[in-house]
């Protein structure tokens, strides 16, 4: 392998050359250069690559299995993002080509079987999956965990790779228990039964009425630099709206910023609830792991006693657009005639591993039979996971399942796959979205979005969050 700027000096000479684009974000990722990495990757996908390229570059990294498995970590993670909130030509373009490109580099596979490296495996295995191909994946994750031990990443993966065949057997590696769903009748006749009433708090003033009610779950910390924004995003956008926090572990100061927020907002529906629960406490990813997944257990509680649309979402989202339209947009009627509402990320991109294929920031659940009895299956089947313990992306895998299983027993659920276009983490250039999504550390970066949360709170007398979190 060359040094990085004869590859450089190279492409100069040959700028359509895909093996010298190949290697130089190989290059670049070695150096953790993620942004010159991303970028040559992305130069890549506009020139023509052929398989014989693509088996040399394998052929040079077979001894670097480790090094190889980073890259392929952030050649995933590029195809993630650039197909999640954006459907402009030129990445639905950049995606193809990344597919095509995965689906070359799985051809040369085979000869890194005897490589004694986990991580590499692990990045194979991931790429069986995102190409479908969930029964090689299965096979590949047994050895790695059999052989090396498991985690999260293995766990999750091997749960995506069950879910793909629609094997319901118990399996002990899997990060998810599906075999409840094996007897669906009798798992749905039971799920209701599971439910658990929730001790709701009026915080608003009486006399409010709301059309639909945003139910956000999260702990004391994200209620005060997230969660009274998006409340105040609402108040801004969706005036006949409401919004209901559940509180796990509140802070000393979550129930006075909550009756402050009513006291800003007179107008503004709002009810709470709370808990303290000790679950992961010795471990931030479990006890985040938690907080994702219970909401969706707690929210089914919450719509016992709804006669409106629920619709739970993330804390790290603020609202652009009356929710309203949105609710009622699924016909030209604006006649609300569906049971969920729920973004389908790989009905056009599919470079989404099957975890990510229904998003769960943004999950609309009308108060029609069908659409209660969903809400309460994906409980039941995450409080049986959450009680033999779970893997990162429980409530995705839960909303991926339940519908899955609901599809092989021919029920009835009405399912509106929202345009992708109605999110976006592209504040500056989306225009359509209703939902501005700040995943992952842009939250908390200075940028389009926390200069909107910065706003929201000057605005409306929570100055003091403003400077505390995001001077």
């Amino acid at each position: 392998m060359l040094p990085k700027n004869s590859y450089l000096q190279k492409i100069k000479r040959e700028p359509r050359n895909a093996e010298l684009f190949l290697f130089l974000s190989f290059l670049y990722s070695k150096e953790k250069e993620q942004s010159c990495t991303e970028r040559a990757l992305q130069l890549l996908t506009t020139c023509s690559i052929q398989l014989e390229q693509v088996a040399n570059f394998i052929g040079h990294l077979r001894n670097r299995p480790d090094e190889l498995a980073e890259f392929l970590k952030i050649l995933f993670v590029l195809g993630h993002r650039i197909t999640s909130f954006s459907e402009t030509a030129t990445r639905l373009a950049e995606a193809r080509n990344l597919q095509y490109l995965i689906s070359l580099l799985d051809q040369t596979f085979d000869g890194l079987k005897d490589q004694n490296s986990n991580a590499l495996m692990a990045q194979i295995a991931y790429t069986k999956n995102i190409l479908g191909r969930y029964s090689e994946g299965k096979k590949i994750l047994e050895e790695i965990i059999l052989n090396y031990g498991n985690n999260q990443m293995l766990s999750r993966t091997l749960s995506e790779s069950l879910i793909g065949m629609w094997d319901l057997n118990p399996n002990p590696y899997s990060g998810m228990d599906h075999s409840i769903l094996a007897d669906f009748v009798g798992f749905s006749s039971q799920a209701k039964s599971n439910i658990a009433q929730l001790e709701v708090n009026m915080v608003s003033r009486e006399g409010l009425y709301p059309e639909a009610v945003i139910f956000l779950s999260c702990d004391g910390n994200y209620l005060e630099k997230l969660g009274i924004a998006q409340a105040l995003s609402l108040k801004e956008t969706s005036p006949t709206m409401g919004i209901h926090f559940h509180t796990m572990n509140p802070s000393d100061k979550s129930l006075d910023l909550i009756s402050r927020l009513a006291r800003a907002c007179p107008n503004l529906y709002i009810t709470s609830s709370s808990e303290v629960t000790n679950y992961g406490s010795e471990n931030k990813l479990i006890q985040n792991t938690y907080y994702a997944s219970a909401r969706f257990c707690r929210a089914a509680s919450f719509l016992l006693e709804m006669e409106v649309p629920v619709i739970i979402t993330d804390a790290d989202q603020v609202f652009q657009k009356d929710l309203i339209q949105l609710v009622n947009q699924s016909t030209s009627s604006h006649v609300v005639n569906y049971d969920v509402g729920i973004f389908n990320y790989c009905r056009d991109h599919s470079l989404i591993p099957l975890y990510g294929k229904y998003g769960a920031s943004f999950v609309i659940i009308t108060p029609t039979k069908e659409g209660r009895d969903y809400l309460f299956q994906v409980s039941s089947l995450i409080e049986h996971n959450l009680k033999r313990g779970c893997c990162w992306t429980t409530d995705q895998l839960a909303l991926l399942a339940v519908l899955e299983a609901q599809s092989r027993n021919n029920l009835p659920t009405r399912v509106w796959e929202i345009p992708h276009t109605m999110i976006t983490t592209e504040w500056d250039t989306q225009k359509k979205a209703f939902i501005w999504n700040a995943a992952g550390p842009l939250k908390f970066q200075a940028n389009t979005y926390s200069n909107e949360i910065k706003r929201l709170l000057e605005n409306n007398n929570f100055q003091d969050l403003s400077d505390l979190h995001y001077t």
